[in-house]
């Protein structure tokens, strides 16, 4: 089998510890980091992580989808699901994402998980679009 679009990562040099450093932070509650798996749960479909949490207060949203999952609803439904696990169980009050200006797919499963838009940001000195949800 061939090398995939997202073997770099995995490959790249301090690999080990970067993924050792995201354990630490899950397991000191910073973030949570989800995956999705189709319906023979072997197959990864997507991530979807809260990032940065500020007890009570708010946390950052990061996702992504592979291409054979998108326009099922599946990332809609997996935004909801953690907006939900953000306010009940975390004790959040505010879930923000940032996308691409071009990234229409991103801010329509954005827009139709609840979150309005907060206006522009910078992200790595790039501009972006910050999107909110109050829990």
């Amino acid at each position: 089998m061939g090398a995939g679009p997202g073997d770099p990562y995995f490959t790249a040099q301090g690999f080990a510890e970067r993924h050792a450093a995201l354990l630490a932070e899950q397991d000191a509650g910073v973030c949570r980091f989800h995956v999705l798996l189709d319906d023979d749960a072997h197959t990864v479909l997507g991530r979807f992580n809260l990032m940065d949490i500020v007890p009570g207060e708010d946390v950052e949203l990061g996702y992504r989808l592979a291409r054979r999952a998108t326009g099922r609803g599946l990332a809609t439904a997996a935004v909801r699901e953690l907006c939900s696990l953000a306010g009940t169980s975390l004790g959040l009050s505010r879930v923000w994402a940032d996308t691409d200006a071009r990234n229409i797919a991103s801010r329509a499963v954005l827009a139709r998980a609840g979150f309005a838009p907060g206006g522009p940001a910078v992200r790595e000195g790039e501009p972006v679009l910050r999107h909110v949800r109050v829990l």
